[in-house]
């Protein structure tokens, strides 16, 4: 299908459009590498399994409720490894950040995190990424207790009906 689109596109689109779009897609795919977002991509999905690891040992569970934590965890990075990888990724950021920024933007953007600041804010987003998931966690431990009082209230209003 994909193809086909693009033949049509070829086919329909005046020459120096189909080259401002490849180099508005290799401006965009330069900034990728800029940004390391393979990189990034890992470390999220490291971030994302520290995560679900701390809020099942957050739990009060039996040892055999912790291993049925743990293979529940282990199942749900394997399929977001196998679907939130660069490759699998990449050609979708790429487009939706053509969607969103212009090529003179991504050039812009480029510059930025070719920097010593970009590339600093950069190395410091797992940190951050970090931080605020545990600050999210902590955040939870504290509503939590408000949630299961107002579906409790629900489930008593219901059982009165």
């Amino acid at each position: 299908m994909q193809k086909k689109m693009l033949v049509l596109y070829l086919l329909l689109a005046p020459a120096a459009a189909f080259a401002d779009s490849e180099s508005h897609r290799e401006a965009t795919v330069e900034l990728m590498e800029v940004m390391r977002l393979d990189e990034t991509i890992n470390q999220v999905l490291v971030q994302f399994e520290a995560g679900f690891t701390g809020m099942a040992s957050d739990m009060d569970l039996t040892p055999e409720q912790r291993q049925m934590a743990d293979r529940q965890v282990q199942e749900t990075m394997a399929v977001m490894q196998e679907i939130m990888n660069w490759s699998t990724m990449e050609p979708y950021i790429v487009e939706a950040y053509m969607n969103v920024f212009t090529e003179e933007e991504i050039r812009e953007i480029i510059v930025f995190y070719g920097s010593p600041t970009g590339q600093k804010m950069l190395d410091r987003t797992p940190q951050l990424m970090e931080e605020s998931m545990r600050v999210t966690r902590q955040m939870m431990q504290d509503v939590m207790p408000r949630i299961e009082e107002l579906q409790e209230e629900l489930r008593s209003e219901l059982d009165q009906l």
